[in-house]
């Protein structure tokens, strides 16, 4: 069988169970002890990504013709950052504009 990670083969409960928590909307049970420092890290990383796409911008024309894997990136990457301020708007009690 495939393994997912060293715990989880494919196909299995576990492995459902998991990937279910993994879904968004899906509840999660949160442990206190699992939460430190993952704000500062996004932040470095959202500033990583904030550049990227500034930097990006200003290399495309509205006539810049892009492969279709390009593309899937750019659709991918946006929908991922807006599903994640989403729900922490949600979690902040927020209400989206």
């Amino acid at each position: 069988m495939i393994k997912f990670n060293e715990y989880y083969e494919i196909g299995t409960k576990a492995y459902t169970d998991h990937t279910k928590k993994m879904t968004p909307g899906q509840t999660e049970d949160k442990d206190p002890a699992e939460y430190d420092q993952e704000g500062d890290m996004a932040k470095s990383q959202l500033e990583t990504i904030s550049d990227a796409a500034l930097e990006l911008a200003g290399m495309l024309r509205d006539d810049t013709n892009l492969p279709e894997w390009v593309q899937a990136k750019i659709t991918k990457a946006t929908d991922y950052i807006d599903s994640v301020r989403d729900y922490m708007k949600n979690e902040l009690g927020e209400t989206k504009k």
